[in-house]
């Protein structure tokens, strides 16, 4: 459900990727929340797909936690070099 919200939402200091490169540029706020909210839906499917597959506990858990860093880190990640690309323009 976040990643279908996310990109809705507006720029503020209490709802989102609040990076301080995402509240500094109202662009990168809107590219950030755009890929942060595919990204999380993505994950989101995949964490499903994880729980109900046959893995074994220990694999199921590896997959949960590195689909939770990726949906976390590649926002946060995008949103730097958003701005680090528009600052060298």
């Amino acid at each position: 459900m976040i990643g279908n919200s996310l990109p809705k939402s507006r720029p503020s200091f209490f709802v989102g990727i609040r990076t301080p490169w995402t509240l500094a540029d109202t662009d990168n706020w809107i590219a950030t929340h755009r890929l942060g909210g595919k990204v999380m839906m993505g994950a989101g499917c995949l964490i499903v797909a994880a729980g109900l597959s046959p893995l074994p506990t220990t694999l199921r858990s590896a997959a949960l936690m590195a689909l939770l860093g990726v949906a976390v880190v590649v926002p946060v990640f995008y949103s730097w070099w958003f701005w680090h690309h528009r600052s060298e323009i």
